[in-house]
């Protein structure tokens, strides 16, 4: 599941390189419509042929409705690329929410034994795997702050606000970068 998340993320962010912005955020709006129109057609109990196997065998066990992991990402990718002050940033965020989110996941699962304080559902292995994807995989699209962006994420990721990630994410990485403009600007 995880590896599909990695994977969906990736193609949105090569998607974008290759075809723009606006033509990914057209892409985006009508999965989103689609999305929603499966949902709805899920939850009023009809059969969707394969999409009912890929449901099953994608979305997490505990999810309050069918499709709610993709829904929330393309909504999260549609934030990111709406209210971020560059396309470069939205690209360095939706990597990180593609790329560190699985990672971490994955390393807490597999490493996870010492938990972090303050949060006993997460654990060092996978904070840590968070930061280290997320700087490499930010820094392509903004360099060195990409550093700094990761280290904030990993941060906030750590904590429960009972949001998903695929939203939490997108709207901590534009608070964050509406705030390091906001400081560059007081700086100048």
């Amino acid at each position: 599941r995880q590896l599909f998340h990695v994977y969906v993320g990736v193609a949105v962010v090569v998607a974008a390189i290759r075809l723009g912005l606006p033509a990914v955020e057209w892409f985006l709006v009508a999965a989103l419509f689609l999305g929603l129109l499966l949902i709805n057609l899920k939850m009023l109990g009809a059969r969707l042929g394969f999409m009912d196997s890929f449901l099953r065998d994608f979305e997490r066990r505990t999810a309050e409705f069918p499709g709610r992991g993709a829904l929330f990402f393309a909504v999260g990718a549609l934030f990111l690329f709406t209210f971020s002050l560059s396309g470069e940033f939205a690209l360095a965020a939706l990597s990180v929410l593609a790329v560190s989110d699985g990672a971490s996941t994955m390393a807490g699962m597999r490493h996870g034994r010492q938990k972090l304080p303050w949060n006993k559902e997460k654990s060092w292995a996978g904070t840590i795997a968070f930061f280290l994807t997320g700087s490499v995989v930010a820094g392509l699209f903004i360099g060195p702050q990409g550093i700094f962006l990761a280290a904030f994420l990993a941060l906030v990721e750590t904590y429960d606000f009972h949001v998903d990630d695929n939203l939490l994410i997108p709207i901590a990485s534009v608070a964050f970068n509406l705030f390091m403009a906001g400081a560059l600007v007081s700086l100048r």
